[in-house]
């Protein structure tokens, strides 16, 4: 074993801390972190990539999923948000100006 477990509980307890999420998602991509500075742009990326997908694989299940509960009688651009509308719709829905 390469370390014990008392050795991984302090590389745990060191790695974590006690900082904010804030500080932890911003750290550049050579100090260990993602890299990601602005959380909400890419998530909305991330959308907008999933509502592209309802454009292009359109027999995907997912997408074949989706036009037949929110969007039957057009495409994803088109699409209305409709009456009470799932939570990842919204989102989805949201992210059709980056698309």
């Amino acid at each position: 074993m390469l370390f014990g477990g008392d050795m991984v509980e302090i590389v745990i307890k060191v790695s974590i801390g006690y900082l904010g999420i804030n500080s932890q998602c911003t750290n550049i991509i050579g100090h260990g972190g993602m890299g990601f500075r602005d959380l909400t742009a890419f998530n909305l990326a991330m959308l907008g990539k999933q509502g592209w997908k309802f454009q292009t694989q359109k027999d995907c299940l997912v997408s074949k999923l989706y036009k037949a509960r929110y969007f039957p009688r057009s495409d994803y651009i088109e699409a209305k948000l409709g009456h009470n509308p799932s939570f990842v719709w919204r989102s989805i829905y949201s992210a059709k100006r980056v698309v």
